[in-house]
């Protein structure tokens, strides 16, 4: 490994260790899966009209970084799909594209950590 992916290693590691909350991933004819994940970016959309009424939801918008091995219901590792649903607590999020229209992106060269993009349900 080179010297830059040691030290994604490690800080993938400290963020794990400091930073990290348990949640529930499931996916549509798989059992679920438990994993330690860290919370990135949360932000918030708003959503338009409804007929002549404008309406204002807010609904949140939140990244989650997991180890890609992680991601894993039994028949090895898998790439995040449309749809999967992520407990958080009692929130649940489920996997959505991003505006650029990506479910998830690798955070380093070596592919081993996903930013998964998700959005609240309701």
């Amino acid at each position: 490994m080179t010297l830059i992916g040691d030290a994604a290693d490690w800080l993938f590691g400290e963020l794990n260790e400091h930073d990290g909350v348990q949640v529930t991933i499931a996916r549509s004819g798989e059992s679920s899966i438990t994993v330690t994940a860290v919370r990135g970016r949360t932000a918030y959309d708003q959503e338009g009209v409804d007929g002549d009424n404008p309406v204002s939801l807010r609904r949140r918008i939140r990244d989650y970084q997991i180890d890609a091995a992680d991601y894993d219901f039994g028949s090895g590792p898998v790439e995040p799909a449309r749809g999967d649903l992520i407990t958080d607590g009692t929130d649940t999020f489920r996997v959505l594209p991003d505006p650029g229209g990506h479910l998830f992106e690798y955070m380093d060269p070596g592919r081993t950590r996903f930013r998964v993009h998700t959005k609240e349900t309701h």
